[in-house]
């Protein structure tokens, strides 16, 4: 059974069974939906369906054939043409015995058995076809499987027969025919999986017919002409046309069919009978050039190339290239079959020299084979004798599978001789219970209806002579051809006094709504159906209303008649006018009640709630049943509502008098609302109490309004105060914020003119030291000059330090600054910069220890050279008298500290915190040099290298810098160090 399954999805992937397949579906449901018809009667006697027959039929073979081909070896199917024969006549056997059973619901056993009848017979069929369409056999029966499940799918399949397909709905006819036909697929399945045939090999010889590509173009036809059938379906005269369309169609289509499938079959065997030539002609060719080849190799001397190439040799290889060249064309074509075009171009296991090589490889190693033996190229090329027999039988057997795939063109064209007179058999058949049979049919039932029609003209004018309603015939140009006697009761007119004139000639009155004729004129130019209702005129000159209907009859796209049915209305108008207006009235009032927003009630005389508009509800959440069965004062009133209001209110209820107020209410969930209440009392036309309007309005929004004032006001109040005191904390922080600006001004006053002092005092030296090198040039040695030239390169690199250290701090202050990190010799550098230090300044005493210092860290070299230099040359600057300053290197935990101390001035303990602020300076500088933006900018470099600077000092005796680097840098690793501050990943990431 999985095996069939996987037969049926594999050959659900054929078009052409796709194409049968489908045509078979909508022929299922064309049955279904005529199967309710099917059993009807003409004149009282019972037909038979026949192309409902022939359809079932139709659906019946095809399935049974196009399931052998799915569930059965294609290659061993054989059918011939009386086996075709006999299975057509069989499923119309089938199909009529199951239509004979199903339109006689008098016999109830027949009817139910019809559906078992059909699986049955159809099951019967089935099994015959297997046994015709495969050779003898050894057949093997799975009795215990198959008869089971075949006596339970009858079974299923007939009850769904009886109960969906002949019993109920439209919908449900469909359903059931689909899964009767999902059913008999079920059949076909366990048929194959149950019923074992293995074919003899002396059988497959012996069985001959038609071949599964001939049966599914049979099949193709068979449901095409099924298709016209449904399209042709109906007993009405009026649309024969239909039919002859269709007849025309099919022929049309068949005969382009025939002509298609003629033109590509001779094409395919034109196309594989010239390459067929080309080969032999390319064999014929290769065997002369071979022979030429080896005579010319016995008689040439290679050793003189004294030989000469026959000039015909030369002809016999370009007709070999040409050849060659035509049969690659060839197979390019899309009309050569995959099968030749492998047998080609696919590689031949141990051909030739290589056991990769394709024939046109072959072919194509022969030719190079042929201009290296007559010397026409000096690239060795061999082809042995042996490569010479088995290229041979190559070409011999590519020319075999050639002329093998022709001939299958010469059995296409067999096939449609056949197919061909058999569409000629299928379009006479369908001419005749297409076409002939149902416009006999329904001429017959034209004339039926003919006598029918005189009978219910003579019934229709009984009716018309004896109704209450005027009836008039007018003609085309609207005179009066003919009336009945209620019209001429209904105007006083008489027939012989209205004949020859017109309805509104009779009956028009001045008073009459012209834009009411004027429609009904304009509706009758359209040759549409209208009524009218419009005011007419007795023969006495009295007015009445005349309302009806006005129909006209056309025929050949003109009027040719019109029927007036018209009645006297002129009472109903009168009480229809009174109701309209009152309901207008009615409708207006409701329409107010309905959208107004306040809640509207009706008390009836005994206090008892009478009707409530939406608001109501909406503002109490009570619906009428919940305020009928309970007082409406003891509902809406609650713990917080005014008892004495409610007093006043009950009071004015029961002296039927007006009253109004404000009153606390609650709504059906609990909540609290305000409402303003009136409550007017209503009498009737004598006077007597009839009830009460109520209108609640909701005063939720004022009264909050009202609460919203008060709190506004205190909190006005309290605003007040609150911005009276935060311009008072405003006004300080602007007088900090101004003194912190004049700070900063000052201080960069000072720095501008520090700046200056320190520019102005090297080039002062350079200047001095410039004009007495000038001026004793010629008597100083050149110990001198050297030493003079040390003094204005010092000075100068004083002058570049200072522009380097000011440019950084003007970058870092813009955020142009831009690290370069790499790994650099740390220990190295500040080796190197103590060593300018001394040179600098010479009576200063240095002591370097940082043998525990890492010797390399991962940063910026030329930033870091600027960070020490600062604290180094600070150190040197304010080491006052003392003149010794202390540089330690060492490791504490993830850092690398190098702590730079000297004996000088010192910083009070008030201005640490400031120290590392632009342009502050100490107030123990004064009078040393300085700009004030070097640790500011030493704790920046430093900061964005993820360490940080530590400072502390004794005011008189030392002072300490401490530079912590981490010796992870996260500039390398990428993982911040936990003692990073959060000031130096924010500055890094702005400058990264």
């Amino acid at each position: 059974m999985v095996e069939s399954f996987f037969n049926l999805i594999e050959g659900s992937k054929d078009p052409l069974k796709l194409a049968v397949f489908a045509m078979g579906c909508f022929t299922v449901v064309i049955m279904a939906m005529s199967a309710r018809s099917a059993g009807g009667r003409a004149n009282g006697v019972r037909r038979f369906p026949i192309i409902m027959a022939i359809l079932l039929s139709q659906v019946l073979f095809c399935h049974n054939i196009l399931s052998q081909i799915v569930f059965r070896p294609e290659a061993n199917i054989r059918l011939t043409e009386i086996e075709i024969f006999g299975l057509v006549l069989s499923a119309l056997s089938v199909s009529g015995l199951t239509y004979f059973l199903s339109v006689r619901p008098r016999q109830q056993l027949g009817s139910r058995l019809a559906g078992g009848v059909l699986v049955g017979c159809y099951t019967a069929m089935a099994i015959a076809t297997s046994f015709m369409a495969l050779p003898r056999s050894n057949v093997t029966v799975d009795y215990a499987v198959l008869v089971p499940a075949a006596a339970f799918l009858i079974g299923v399949l007939g009850f769904i027969h009886w109960t969906m397909v002949l019993r109920r709905g439209l919908k449900r006819a469909v359903f059931g025919m689909v899964l009767i036909t999902l059913g008999l697929t079920a059949i076909q399945m366990l048929l194959a999986s149950t019923i074992s045939i293995v074919p003899l090999s002396t059988a497959e010889l012996n069985h001959s017919g038609k071949s599964v590509l001939w049966l599914e173009v049979f099949l193709a036809m068979y449901s095409v002409l099924a298709l016209g059938l449904c399209v042709v379906m109906g007993d009405n005269p009026r649309q024969h046309w239909r039919r002859y369309v269709v007849s025309a169609v099919l022929v049309s289509i068949m005969s382009v069919s025939v002509f298609m499938a003629n033109h590509f079959s001779l094409r395919y065997a034109s196309v594989h009978f010239e390459l067929s030539r080309l080969v032999e002609s390319l064999n014929a060719q290769r065997s002369s050039l071979y022979l030429k080849s080896l005579e010319y190799s016995r008689e040439t001397d290679r050793e003189s190339m004294s030989q000469t190439v026959p000039s015909d040799v030369f002809r016999v290889m370009q007709a070999y290239f040409d050849t060659s060249i035509q049969i690659d064309k060839l197979i390019a074509n899309e009309g050569v079959e995959q099968q030749v075009r492998d047998a080609y171009l696919a590689e031949i296991p141990g051909a030739g020299r290589k056991a990769n090589q394709s024939l046109k490889q072959e072919i194509a190693a022969f030719y190079e084979h042929l201009k290296y033996t007559f010397g026409l190229q000096s690239k060795p090329a061999s082809f042995t004798e042996v490569e010479q027999l088995i290229f041979e039988r190559h070409l011999s057997s590519f020319s075999n599978v050639i002329i093998s795939t022709a001939r299958k063109a010469s059995d296409i064209q067999s096939m449609i001789r056949d197919l061909v007179l058999l569409g000629g058999l299928l379009i006479v058949g369908f001419l005749t219970f297409g076409v002939f049979l149902p416009a006999h049919r329904s001429t017959i039932n034209a004339l039926d209806a003919l006598e029918a029609e005189k009978a219910r003209i003579y019934k229709l004018a009984l009716c018309a002579e004896h109704t209450t309603k005027g009836i008039v015939l007018t003609n085309g140009r609207g005179q009066i051809t003919w009336c009945n006697d209620a019209f001429c009761n209904m105007t006083g007119f008489n027939l012989s006094e209205l004949e020859g004139r017109t309805l509104l000639q009779a009956t028009r009155t001045p008073k009459a709504d012209q834009a009411e004729l004027d429609r009904v004129f304009g509706q009758l130019r359209a040759q549409k159906p209208t009524d009218i209702e419009v005011l007419a005129c007795r023969k006495d000159g009295s007015d009445f209303w005349l309302s009806g209907s006005i129909t006209p009859i056309v025929q050949d796209g003109s009027i040719r008649q019109v029927v007036h049915v018209l009645n006297d209305v002129s009472e109903e108008r009168l009480m229809r006018d009174q109701l309209a207006a009152a309901q207008a009235e009615s409708e207006r009032l409701a329409l107010i009640a309905r959208h107004a927003s306040d809640g509207m009630a009706i008390l009836n005389k005994d206090f008892t709630i009478a009707w409530i508009n939406p608001s109501f509800t909406r503002m109490s959440g009570y619906d009428l049943d919940d305020l009928r069965s309970s007082p409406t004062l003891n509902m809406l009133g609650g713990e917080e509502t005014n008892k004495d209001d409610l007093a006043d209110i009950s009071a004015a209820l029961q002296a039927r008098e007006f009253c109004s107020g404000e009153f606390l209410c609650y709504r059906k969930d609990g909540s609290q609302y305000w409402i303003e209440a009136t409550h007017t009392p209503f009498f009737d036309e004598d006077g007597s109490f009839a009830g009460y309007v109520i209108i609640h309005r909701d005063i939720e929004d004022r009264k909050a309004l009202q609460l919203e004032l008060i709190a506004s006001r205190d909190e006005l109040a309290v605003r007040v105060e609150e911005r009276t005191q935060t311009i008072m904390n405003q006004s300080l922080e602007l007088e900090k914020a101004l003194a912190a600006e004049r700070e900063l001004n000052r201080m960069q006053t000072e720095f501008v003119s520090m700046a200056s002092h320190e520019f102005r005092t090297p080039l002062t030296i350079i200047d001095g030291v410039a004009r007495r090198l000038e001026k004793r040039a010629d008597r100083w040695s050149p110990d001198d000059i050297r030493e003079k030239a040390g003094s204005i390169r010092s000075t100068v690199k004083r002058m570049t330090m200072l522009v380097e250290r000011t440019l950084d701090a003007s970058r870092l202050s813009s955020g142009k600054i831009k690290l370069t990190p790499e790994t650099f010799n740390v220990r190295e550098l500040v080796n190197e910069v103590c060593q300018r230090q001394r040179e600098v300044a010479t009576n200063h005493t240095i002591q370097l220890e940082i043998d525990n210092y890492p010797e390399t860290l991962f940063g910026d070299a030329r930033l870091m050279d600027n960070v020490f230099t600062n604290i180094v040359s600070n150190a040197v600057k304010y080491s006052g008298e003392s003149k010794f300053v202390d540089v330690r290197g060492d490791v504490e935990g993830d850092y690398a500290v190098l702590r730079v101390r000297d004996h000088g001035v010192g910083i009070p303990k008030e201005e640490l915190p400031k120290i590392f602020q632009r342009f502050f300076r100490a107030s123990t500088s004064t009078g040393i040099p300085g700009t004030g933006i070097g640790l500011n900018l030493v704790k920046s470099l430093v900061e964005m290298h993820y360490g940080r600077v530590e400072l502390d000092s004794v005011e008189g005796e030392w002072t300490e810098f401490s530079v912590f680097l981490p010796i992870e840098s996260p500039l390398e690793t990428g993982v911040l160090v936990a003692s990073s501050s959060t000031e130096a990943e924010s500055e890094q990431q702005s400058f990264a």
